[in-house]
């Protein structure tokens, strides 16, 4: 009987080992399908509600800022993508002069007559995203036309956690060839140009433009 009892205690401890073993390659099983069962990246969408263009131009020897916005904006070719760089290349934007806005009904009149009145093609400014880098932040080049001039020029491009997206340039109108409308609005807004140590009015060409806007999710 003694001898009997050896083989019984092997046979029992090798049956514990076994089980033990199969349950921990059930639990690891387990562990890889839940694994592999990630919620995926919603796409971003385009909001056209929340979009807002915003400028920013200077006046003075000592470049005081004016702040603006343009109220019409028509915005296409948004491309629904997990990847905003990939969802804003190709975007174009149209802006329309006439919804100039300072929160200065006379100043809004003589920008909209005497600078954008004396652009070729006065009544909008287009600009298309022809290329974007990065994947949260980054930066990429525009194609604005302006004054029947296509131009290239460069941005930097954000989006917070909130899906906010910012972008921002800033541009010289000399390079749209600018030089008579600059100085057309320079004229009629001469006194508020010049500063109180000024002794000429001053409008500068450089103009800082930012794009605002809130994305939803698929």
């Amino acid at each position: 009987m003694k001898h009997l009892c050896i083989p019984v205690f092997l046979l029992v401890f090798t049956t514990l080992i076994s089980c033990s073993e199969d349950k921990e390659i059930k639990v690891d099983s387990e562990n890889i399908v839940a694994s592999s069962n990630d919620v995926p990246v919603k796409n971003y969408l385009y909001n056209p509600s929340t979009t807002a263009v915003k400028w920013t131009a200077f006046k003075q020897s000592k470049k005081v800022p004016v702040n603006g916005k343009f109220d019409s904006v028509l915005v296409s070719g948004f491309n629904p993508s997990n990847k905003l760089s990939e969802a804003i290349t190709g975007v174009s934007m149209e802006l329309f002069t006439s919804s100039t806005n300072t929160n200065d009904k006379a100043r809004d009149l003589k920008i909209v007559n005497s600078f954008f009145g004396n652009l070729l093609n006065s009544v909008s400014i287009k600009a298309t995203i022809i290329s974007a880098n990065g994947d949260v932040s980054g930066d990429g080049v525009l194609l604005i036309d302006m004054n029947g001039v296509k131009k290239e020029q460069p941005y930097t491009w954000s989006v917070d956690d909130y899906d906010e997206l910012f972008m921002k340039t800033n541009i010289n109108v000399l390079d749209w060839g600018g030089e008579s409308a600059l100085a057309a609005l320079n004229k009629v807004c001469e006194a508020k140009h010049t500063g109180p140590d000024d002794k000429e009015s001053t409008l500068w060409p450089d103009v800082e433009i930012i794009v605002l806007s809130r994305l939803d999710k698929e």
